[in-house]
């Protein structure tokens, strides 16, 4: 995969904070529609919102973690797997 297809740790963070406002107004409206409809122009905006999330989730597709994170990620696992031992062999 060439660096280009891939997302950064950081751009992941912006990406995931869209993602979450998109995924807040989308909800909102969909509450909003079932008591009053939703204009052509809110529909309008409903869609754009619902095409950006479906971008948004392409690109975090492409997110992988830096090297580093994942060693640390795997250390934090392997301690918790090493101190259940160590609790089971208390017992």
């Amino acid at each position: 995969m060439k660096p280009s297809d891939t997302v950064s740790a950081e751009k992941a963070k912006q990406l995931a904070d869209e993602l979450s406002a998109l995924s807040k107004q989308q909800s909102n409206a969909l509450q909003t529609a079932a008591y009053i409809s939703m204009s052509t122009e809110e529909a309008k905006a409903y869609d754009r919102r619902r095409a950006r999330i479906s971008e948004i989730w392409v690109l975090l597709a492409k997110f992988k973690p830096e090297q580093h994170e994942v060693e640390s990620r795997q250390d934090t696992e392997m301690k918790g797997t090493s101190d259940e031992s160590e609790r089971e062999q208390t017992r």
